[in-house]
């Protein structure tokens, strides 16, 4: 799994990956890094409760959240949507991981014609 596999490594970012594909800013959106906890603590319980109300602040809807060594958390309207969200961050993942981590990300420009076009928010 590629994703559980990037959560593993020394990271200093916040967030799983960058704006890679359209289809992962459209489908995925941005996917926080929640730091290691033991599986099924009311810790990592509440530190997702805060990630996804800092980001609501900020204007900002997630779907997922990478719980470090743990893998992804995913939700939406559906789980046939929640499903499309985990497939579509797998893939980018995989691609990021095949890539060596040197895929460019899309241009400033190239998400904002995304987010103006889809009605989305990725800054």
């Amino acid at each position: 799994m590629g994703d559980v596999g990037l959560s593993c490594g020394k990271f200093q970012w916040q967030e799983l990956l960058p704006a890679l594909t359209p289809y992962f800013v459209m489908k995925v959106g941005r996917v926080p890094l929640i730091r290691y906890g033991l599986p099924g603590s009311t810790e990592v319980a509440g530190t997702v409760g805060q990630c996804i109300e800092a980001y609501a602040n900020a204007g900002i809807g997630l779907h997922a959240v990478m719980l470090e060594r743990l893998g992804p958390n995913v939700w939406h309207r559906s789980p046939a949507q929640a499903m499309a969200v985990l497939e579509e961050l797998e893939e980018t993942a995989k691609l990021y991981c095949w890539s060596h981590g040197r895929t460019a990300p899309l241009a400033p420009e190239q998400v904002q014609t995304l987010e103006d076009r889809f009605n989305i928010r990725w800054h």
